[in-house]
């Protein structure tokens, strides 16, 4: 399958573009990594660059507009 293709089926199926497809997923691994003791020395950011984000802008955005929360927020919710 084309990239393409493959973009229109997540376009068609989840109502979303691919973007926010998988960064959807990425923010489902931050919030893991959050709640995870194994994670709780590393920064937010540190977190977003493993979970695949590739800057601070695009994961803090990311995050918020899935959970209407961010991660520092989301953070000191779930201590």
């Amino acid at each position: 399958m084309s990239a393409g293709y493959v973009s229109q089926l997540i376009n068609m199926i989840t109502g979303d573009n691919f973007a926010n497809y998988i960064n959807n997923y990425r923010v489902e691994a931050v919030k893991e990594m959050i709640l995870d003791s194994d994670y709780e020395n590393y920064s937010l950011l540190a977190i977003g660059l493993e979970s695949g984000f590739t800057s601070k802008t695009t994961f803090h955005n990311a995050f918020k507009k899935s959970t209407g929360m961010t991660p520092n927020s989301f953070r000191n919710t779930n201590k």
